[in-house]
């Protein structure tokens, strides 16, 4: 730092901090005192045995020339100040932060107490006494190396500018006395050094355009045979064996030309003619303006090295050859990590897309190139070269690897005794494969659920997997391996096996049969046993336990057998509904007419009496109508039934019934759905449905779904109320709905109500008509409904609802019971009243026609649903009751009443039906007024029609009607 910025420095803004160099007050007597000292310093460093002695000689002139009470010679480390060599007292180890401030120039201190720099920087030896004044200047040394010559005193200012001037000329004058010393000592070094140095050390004069030696060693001379006179003085291309235009020859020539520096091996001679390998680095020696003075040039005898290589290099080809012709890849570098080797496999393994893997390139550079060609960004593929050179390099574990073709390899390494590293990659692609398919094989034998035990040639196992020691109750695999089969059968059991099998074993290597086995635990067991014998007489056993098989079975004929019991319940049920129907009509027709007969007679006459007796047997044929239905229905139960647990019990027995070629699935709701129903009739209705579906999927490829799920209050999801064929569907109530989809030919639209009508069949004799009449019957008795979606050629969905237990517990609402008849108004009267009577029967229309005009009625009679609607329509207010029939060809009696509802709101209808089962055939009773069932007393119409008429309007006044008589 310089002078006059040490001066305005706040550390040193102290009235204690003076810098000052005008010696001139001490007077003419103190600078001859000094000049004594500086010159007898300066004898006694240049007469000093050794630098450190010049340094000793240099301190203790310090101390005399500034009455100091210690000198100090402090080298910078870093920040910091450190005392190296001292005289007299020793006034601190090391200045803390003190090179930053002091190096710059010379500083003196009459009170270090006031010194900022100097408080909590000093490191003081303990037990020495502070010191108090301070005086220090830079000293230059060799090699540009700056240290602080140090004067201290513990008596607050003891150093004046005479002092200060001592110093300052004594550092310069000592510093390059030490420096000119320092170099001396390292020249002589040097010289000794290359003296005995056992390389050949010659030096050259670069200025001398022939470049001739003026320095040999002792080396050279016996490396070469030349003395050093011999050679001084001369260009040692004297030594040259080969022509100037060499290789190596002129690219030492171009470096010295150029200045510069480089490694060659030439060939020589030596003095005897002897030839040798010159291994020789030069390098040049520049004077103080840069340019180059010297050339130095160390020699190697380089024949054993060459003659080592080029063995080596034979033997490098020879292996080559050998690790060409390997199938696995090997690579080997150098000690510096460059290719020495590679060979085609490793080649094909590493792809570059170009020239690859070449000798002499470093490893890192090859790789991330192969990274590069494969698609990885430049990070990546040093990434890639580096991980791969570190397991070369610590020897890491075999790793597998899949290449960039797929091949998955293996790939290991380490280091060579040379230092340098090879990689081997082996193919293990196809190992791979039978590893992952025998590990396949073993986990499918592990997971099978069928017990499977392997024998060998004496019948001891030798392996079972978990589902054999399930079987038998064997806790370990180890309790079992070594002993004979005989152990897990009783002894007449194994004879038995034995003889059963061992003939078929000798004839066709392969036998199955059911067995009764003994489990671990002392219990038996039932299994279907299939052995097959292996090369070498090994037998390999496949078990499967049939206990549960035999009891479903024995459930399932139970099952099929209750189910079949059902089935021809409902179908006599059935059968005796559409009985019951056609005789009520004939019933309806002898009590009508015996009724009627019975009002044109007078009482009391033998014609009233066959009348009457007429008509008593008109209502007995009634009674055994109902008694005839009643013996042909099943008698409902009560009770809840699971759709998931249903369908699923339902599945094994319609697979049971499929063609191997058509496909049946399943899916259920994860949460149950419980509805309102006999499990036993919703088994039947699903498996009639399933069959139903069967039928119309037989071809290859069919496909049969059968799904559950909710169908909430006042949500359709895909139930639209113009495809319910069956029952009605209430948007405020909950059903549980089975769906069942077959992908067959489909239903015309046309014919939606038809398939659930008795006896209708598309099957012709295949068919009996009473499937899908049964699941109505089912449906409409618990207050469901069925949807149908279907076209032509695209299958068909039967969607059965079915009404769900609320979560409370307590059962969704059922169809509300029939109401009873209306009792006859008394003195009731028809007169004036106008009645459209529609009923397919004629003769049955024709009686309750009759009957209702013995009342005073006018009643008009239809055998079909169109002209009855048309006629309604042609004057929707003339009528004043519709009395209909309830099954009917082309629209139910139902139907036609909805038709009337929309046409005339207020008109009365009264339902007139042979059903004796009416309370559940009809699906919409609601839509009804009132109902009369067909074969009740002629009265009992009447009645009903006076109480609906009177109840919807007064009598009409018909006084000025032309048509009345």
């Amino acid at each position: 730092m310089p002078r006059d910025a040490l001066a305005h420095a706040d550390a040193f803004d102290t009235p204690q901090t003076r810098f000052d160099h005008d010696a001139s007050a001490d007077g003419g007597g103190g600078r001859a005192r000094d000049l004594g000292l500086l010159l007898d310093a300066v004898e006694a460093i240049n007469a000093a045995a050794s630098t450190a002695a010049a340094v000793a000689a240099l301190l203790h002139a310090a101390l005399r020339g500034t009455g100091a009470g210690g000198a100090c010679l402090m080298r910078p480390a870093a920040d910091d100040l450190i005392v190296t060599e001292c005289a007299g007292s020793r006034p601190l180890d090391k200045l803390i932060g003190g090179a930053r401030h002091l190096l710059g120039g010379v500083c003196r201190v009459d009170d270090l107490a006031g010194a900022a720099w100097w408080a909590g920087r000093a490191g003081t030896p303990s037990g020495g006494a502070a010191p108090r004044s301070w005086l220090s200047a830079p000293l230059r040394l060799h090699g540009g190396e700056t240290a602080l010559l140090v004067s201290t005193s513990v008596t607050v200012g003891a150093f004046g500018m005479t002092s200060e001037a001592f110093l300052a000329r004594a550092a310069s004058l000592a510093g390059q006395a030490i420096a000119n010393r320092t170099a001396c000592e390292r020249n002589t070094l040097l010289a000794a050094v290359i003296d005995g140095s056992s390389v050949s050390v010659v030096i050259a004069d670069a200025q001398d355009p022939d470049r001739r030696l003026i320095y040999v060693n002792p080396a050279f001379e016996r490396m070469t045979g030349y003395g050093r006179a011999e050679v001084l003085g001369r260009n040692c291309r004297f030594l040259a064996a080969e022509g100037g235009d060499a290789h190596e020859r002129a690219r030492l020539r171009d470096v010295v030309a150029a200045g510069g520096s480089g490694t060659f091996t030439l060939l020589n001679r030596k003095r005897s003619g002897e030839l040798f390998y010159n291994d020789l680095t030069l390098y040049p020696i520049p004077d103080e303006t840069g340019a180059t003075r010297y050339l130095v040039a160390t020699q190697v005898d380089g024949s054993q090295r060459h003659a080592v290589e080029a063995e080596r290099d034979t033997a490098r080809d020879r292996l080559a050859i050998a690790l060409s012709s390997i199938p696995a890849g090997f690579l080997l570098l150098d000690e510096h990590d460059r290719i020495v080797f590679a060979n085609e496999p490793f080649r094909r393994a590493y792809p570059t897309g170009g020239t690859d893997w070449q000798p002499g390139e470093p490893y890192r550079e090859a790789m991330a190139r192969h990274g590069r060609f494969t698609g990885l960004d430049p990070a990546a593929g040093e990434a890639l070269a580096a991980r791969r050179l570190a397991a070369m390099r610590t020897g890491a574990a075999p790793a597998e690897a899949v290449l960039c073709d797929g091949r998955v390899a293996r790939i290991s390494g380490g280091v060579t005794p040379d230092g340098g590293a090879l990689a081997i990659v082996v193919d293990i692609t196809r190992e791979k494969q039978h590893e992952r398919l025998l590990a396949e094989r073993i986990a499918a034998v592990d997971a099978a659920q069928d017990a499977i035990a392997v024998l060998d040639e004496i019948g001891a196992f030798v392996y079972v997997n978990p589902a054999f020691r399930s079987l038998y109750a064997i806790a370990d695999a180890v309790d079992v391996v070594g002993t004979s089969w005989r152990t897990l059968f009783a002894e007449e059991n194994a004879e038995d096996l034995l003889a059963r099998a061992a003939p078929a074993l000798e004839a066709r290597g392969v036998w199955r049969g059911e067995v009764v086995g003994r489990r671990a635990d002392g219990r038996t067991v039932e299994q279907e046993l299939a052995i097959t014998r292996l090369d070498g007489d090994r037998l390999i056993c496949i078990g499967r336990d049939i206990t549960e098989r035999r009891r479903a079975e024995m459930e399932r004929a139970h099952l099929l057998t209750q189910l079949a019991r059902a089935q021809r319940q409902e179908a006599i049920g059935v059968i005796a509904a559409g009985l019951a129907h056609d005789l009520n009509n004939v019933a309806s027709v002898v009590t009508g007419s015996a009724g009627l007969i019975a009002e044109a007679v007078p009482p009391g006459s033998a014609e009233r009496r066959h009348a009457d007796r007429i008509a008593q047997a008109g209502r007995s044929m009634s009674d055994l109508i109902s008694r005839l239905l009643n013996f042909g229905k099943r008698a409902p139960t009560r009770g809840t039934a699971e759709l998931g647990a249903v369908v699923a019990e339902a599945m094994e027995l319609v697979r049971t019934g499929l063609d191997k070629t058509i496909a049946v699935r399943a899916r259920r709701t994860e949460e149950a759905v419980t509805v309102l129903a006999d499990p036993t009739e919703v088994l039947q209705v699903i498996l009639n449905l399933a069959f139903n579906a069967r039928d119309a999927v037989d071809q290859p490829g069919g496909e049969i779904h059968l799904a559950v799920r909710q169908l909430p209050r006042g949500g359709h999801s895909g139930i639209d109320d113009c495809g319910v064929v069956v029952g009605t569907h209430f948007c405020d109530r909950p059903y549980g709905c089975v769906c069942v989809t077959d992908n067959g030919r489909g239903i015309d639209q046309r014919h939606f109500g038809d398939v659930f009508r008795p006896y209708y069949s598309t099957k012709g004799a295949g068919g009996t008509g009473l499937g899908l009449a049964v699941v109505a019957g089912i449906v409409r008795a618990v207050g469901g409904f069925v949807h149908l979606a279907s076209s032509v050629g695209e299958g068909a969905t039967f969607s059965v609802c079915l009404p769900v237990v609320d979560p409370d517990g307590t059962p969704s609402p059922r169809q509300p019971e029939p109401r009873a008849p209306l009792a006859p108004p008394n003195g009731a009267s028809l007169a004036g009243r106008l009645v459209l009577v529609l009923d397919d029967d004629p003769v049955a229309g024709e009686v309750v026609a009759a009957t209702l005009e013995a009342a005073g009625a006018e009643a008009a009679v239809c055998q079909n649903a169109v002209d009855a609607l048309a006629a309604l329509a042609d004057d929707r207010d003339a009528w004043d009751l519709l009395v209909t029939d309830l099954a009917m060809p082309g629209r139910s009696g139902v139907e036609v009443a909805e038709a009337a509802r929309r046409m005339r709101p207020g008109l009365p209808i009264l339902l007139h039906t042979g059903r004796t089962d009416w309370p559940t055939a009809v699906e919409r009773p609601e839509i009804f007024d009132d109902i009369v069932p067909k074969g009740a007393d002629p009265g009992d119409v009447t009645a009903a029609a006076a109480r609906l008429i009177e109840r919807a309007s007064p009598p009409p006044d018909r006084s000025d009607d032309p048509a009345k008589p």
